[in-house]
């Protein structure tokens, strides 16, 4: 975590920001109707969805950045960008298409960076389920 307050600002941003995506997405648990949910959990990452314009807001933020979201060295924000964004591709989510994220240029190139990370590409290389996403 940055020791310099600006910094630590745009970290506590951007993890705010990445848990935004999440408020609509919560919404639809409460949707019984299979049909329903998926269709309404589409439209969230379409084109003028809910999630789209944090996705747009995010990406627009990592295409003026280092490569990392905040810096010249990995943050917290960059965890929270990698972990809060990289499930959504799963395919476990249902409703979400698993190339929801390619239209972000700079989100994927991020994640492809983080993933990359020697410590993160060990860690996550066994992985499976909803955390293969993670490997590199």
């Amino acid at each position: 975590y940055p020791k310099e307050a600006g910094e630590a600002l745009k970290v506590d941003e951007f993890c705010d920001i990445v848990g935004e995506v999440f408020g609509p997405l919560g919404k639809t648990f409460a949707i019984e109707d299979e049909t329903e949910r998926n269709t309404t959990r589409a439209a969230l990452v379409a084109e003028g969805g809910d999630i789209t314009k944090w996705l747009v807001f995010i990406d627009s933020l990592l295409a003026k950045s280092s490569g990392f979201a905040v810096g010249d060295s990995l943050t917290m924000a960059d965890i929270c960008i990698f972990t809060g964004l990289q499930p959504l591709k799963s395919g476990l989510i249902d409703g979400f298409p698993k190339d929801c994220l390619d239209n972000y240029s700079h989100i994927t190139k991020h994640a492809q960076m983080i993933a990359n990370i020697p410590q993160v590409k060990a860690y996550y290389k066994d992985a499976t389920g909803i955390h293969a996403v993670y490997k590199a």
